[in-house]
């Protein structure tokens, strides 16, 4: 668990590693991994406000991740999406029938890449794409998800909408990912939705007291198995 910290005066304290109150904190599910792709997520400025946005649970878990803020992207966010020659750009982004992107389906060769995504809701993402001619041109990976997605705390406008961190995941297995990294991915993911839904069945947050409830109700995933002396983090293949 990460260490709490007051978040200004007179409110609730909060933990420095997720931001959430520390009987909500997901930091003990966190296992990092590591991938040889590049991960640039442009995130919508309304979202990074959202207390329950899974960008944060991303890049806790693959500590390389580069998050920027903007409608429209600042230098830096720019040259993250092109200035790297050895993985180039990616956008995971669904391909329309009217878009003049290049779908990529399956497993496409020549990576390591550059994966770029586009963090907000559905039309935060749409305008996000149209205020970027590049981004409306970059080749395109879309994912088909069999399951339906896992973040109950927000409607998918979709019946196989899926969250962000649900998509890279499910991204960077189609890419060659073991299916252990994106199990790290989803296990603080679950622990945020779940404890969020619980506080909401219970009516309050006093039913985070007991963890080993939680667990047993299946609000809670396992926590990750311990690593031993000389083990390291998953890598992405």
């Amino acid at each position: 668990m990460g260490d709490p910290r007051p978040d200004g005066e007179g409110r609730r304290r909060r933990c420095a590693g997720c931001g959430r109150p520390p009987a909500a904190c997901w930091c003990r599910f966190v296992t990092p991994v590591h991938t040889p792709h590049r991960l640039v997520v442009l995130r919508h400025p309304r979202e990074a406000r959202h207390a329950l946005g899974t960008v944060r649970v991303l890049a806790r878990v693959i500590p390389e991740t580069e998050v920027f803020d903007g409608v429209r992207r600042s230098p830096a966010a720019d040259h993250a999406v092109r200035g790297d020659a050895a993985r180039p750009p990616l956008l995971l982004y669904p391909v329309s029938a009217t878009t003049a992107a290049p779908a990529i389906t399956g497993v496409p060769g020549g990576g390591p890449y550059t994966i770029v995504v586009l963090d907000g809701t559905w039309r935060q993402a749409r305008s996000m794409l149209k205020a970027d001619d590049h981004l409306g041109t970059m080749p395109r990976m879309s994912i088909s998800p069999t399951t339906p997605s896992r973040y109950a705390v927000r409607a998918q406008p979709f019946p196989h909408g899926l969250s962000t961190l649900e998509a890279v995941a499910e991204a960077l297995v189609v890419l060659g990912a073991e299916p252990a990294v994106r199990e790290a991915l989803l296990r603080p993911f679950r622990a945020l939705v779940g404890m969020h839904l619980a506080c909401g069945d219970a009516g309050g947050a006093d039913v985070l007291d007991d963890p080993a409830a939680l667990l047993r109700a299946g609000y809670l995933p396992p926590p990750p198995p311990r690593q031993g002396p000389g083990q390291s983090p998953h890598t992405g293949l």
